[in-house]
């Protein structure tokens, strides 16, 4: 899910919402 060590906090929202929003 993205390169690790790279503002997990960021990435881990920016992904959620994108999975979220496909789902």
């Amino acid at each position: 899910v993205g390169p690790p060590g790279v503002g997990k906090t960021s990435l881990g929202k920016s992904v959620a919402r994108s999975k979220h929003r496909s789902l």
